[in-house]
């Protein structure tokens, strides 16, 4: 017996296919018609895609002049430009870290002023928090781990927690003077701002000599400021006890960038780099101090075993270490992180 024709294949795989391919054109033409009318996405859901880099770098632009003291906004129009760095970007481009600074005009009262940040787009558009605010260390608590490092998340989430304060409130700050433990620089000027004009907490120290490299005065978490040129001048490093160090002016700096750096790292030599404003004489590392994102009145702080005190005026001042005073000017070793035999007084 002859065998059985093969039974002729069923149809309905090319019918589910000819539904499936319908119900995928159904979909898209919805989907198209969504973004014409301007369908609301559901609440709290991601944006498909982030919104452009410029959009983010304009956004973060626009958040540093609305953080910048009066003086600055004053400025910002005729001779100041925002430097804005995207470090790092994460979670399919929505999230975004980096540096911001605006910069000083060619004066020599006259310094930059910066903070990091971190962006996240939602809704089409950038929500930009600088360091310092609930909302920044709220980001930083929330951000992808591909965006901070944990030791970041972990100090950068304490940036503001606290009110500024005097560096009295820090008499024993733990820091070493910016070079290395046992050389001896000279004090080229005692406590002034670091900020626009004349203004603001005398956060500065000016110092210059020795072998000519600045060094971390405690261990942090560092990066460089300044985007123009290379990411040159500026570093500032974050460090575990609240306080934060700023060492400006340098040359052949290192860009960490977050990384991790012990006490003694060498940052640069000293210089006269202005690459965010500014204006420099004679080579020397401009070292300021911060308490979360202010700067503090450096007037109390005992640093590398010397307890500084301000003078009648920005530049002027006296460093004690038990019955030695000294002037600006003066050859001073740093001492270290010990705390000083404080001068009766002082």
């Amino acid at each position: 017996m002859a065998p059985s024709p093969s039974p002729r294949p069923r149809r309905a795989p090319r019918d589910g296919a000819r539904r499936f391919r319908l119900r995928a054109g159904v979909a898209a033409l919805a989907a198209a018609l969504s973004v014409l009318v301007g369908t609301a996405a559901p609440a709290g859901a991601e944006p498909a895609e982030a919104p452009p880099s410029g959009t983010l770098r304009s956004s973060v632009a626009e958040a540093t002049l609305g953080r910048a003291d009066a003086t600055t906004a004053r400025l910002a129009a005729d001779s100041r430009e925002s430097q804005v760095a995207v470090e790092r970007r994460a979670g399919d481009g929505r999230w975004a870290f980096g540096s911001t600074v605006l910069t000083a005009p060619p004066d020599k009262h006259a310094s930059p002023e910066g903070w990091l940040y971190v962006a996240r787009a939602e809704g089409g558009a950038w929500d930009v928090a600088l360091e310092g605010s609930a909302e920044f260390r709220t980001l930083v608590e929330r951000a992808p781990g591909t965006l901070l490092s944990a030791q970041e998340r972990s100090v950068l989430g304490k940036v503001g927690t606290r009110e500024p304060q005097g560096a009295a409130g820090f008499a024993n700050t733990g820091l070493t003077l910016p070079w290395a433990v046992g050389q001896t620089w000279t004090w080229t000027g005692g406590p002034h701002p670091f900020g626009v004009g004349a203004g603001g907490a005398w956060s500065s120290l000016d110092f210059s000599g020795g072998d000519g490299i600045a060094r971390a005065a405690r261990g942090g978490v560092a990066y460089a400021m300044c985007a123009s040129g290379g990411y040159r001048g500026w570093i500032r490093i974050y460090h575990d006890n609240g306080l934060s160090t700023d060492y400006y002016h340098l040359v052949n700096n290192i860009t960490p960038q977050g990384a991790s750096v012990g006490a003694g790292t060498a940052l640069g030599h000293i210089g006269n780099d202005v690459s965010c404003g500014g204006a420099s004489s004679g080579p020397h590392v401009h070292f300021s101090l911060l308490s979360g994102d202010s700067y503090i009145n450096v007037h109390g702080a005992v640093i590398g075993g010397w307890q500084f005190a301000a003078g009648g005026a920005p530049y002027q001042g006296t460093a004690y270490n038990g019955s030695v005073t000294v002037g600006v000017g003066a050859n001073i070793p740093n001492y270290g992180p010990s705390l000083a035999k404080q001068h009766e007084g002082h």
